[in-house]
């Protein structure tokens, strides 16, 4: 109920870590199959991915409009997630290279640094969507 999340320590039984963020309660949360990345899912209607070793947000949250989050769940191949908001069912990208992968297809062009600066915590390089397949 108040809209954090925290990480605990399973060897020690102790918090290791509290990700802020969200306004308003957290309902739903998935780890990545590598369990690096985990997607917490809000009564905010929103999407957001935290690096659990850092305890940091990925970019930007996916804003879903006015209706919760109530379910979240990877993918077998892990690359996504689906969550269930309201009536409808969303497919959002879920690890840090399928980000890419969809902001090269989306943009189709080269993604600027001040363009990854805003939806990433870490530095482009020069040449993020030179391999990354466009559409037709």
């Amino acid at each position: 109920d108040d809209k954090t999340i925290r990480l605990w320590s399973l060897d020690s039984l102790t918090p290791t870590a509290e990700l802020h963020g969200h306004t308003d309660m957290v309902l739903t949360l998935v780890y990545s199959l590598d369990g690096r990345t985990l997607a917490s899912g809000s009564q905010d209607g929103k999407i957001r991915l935290w690096e659990v070793e850092r305890a940091v947000q990925i970019g930007q949250p996916l804003q879903l409009g006015d209706d919760f989050v109530s379910a979240l769940s990877a993918a077998p191949h892990g690359e996504t997630i689906t969550a269930a908001h309201g009536g409808r069912v969303v497919e959002w990208p879920f690890t840090a290279s399928a980000w890419v992968e969809r902001a090269c297809q989306l943009a189709r062009r080269e993604i600027t640094t001040d363009e990854w600066a805003r939806y990433s915590s870490d530095s482009a390089p020069p040449t993020l969507c030179a391999d990354v397949p466009r559409p037709r």
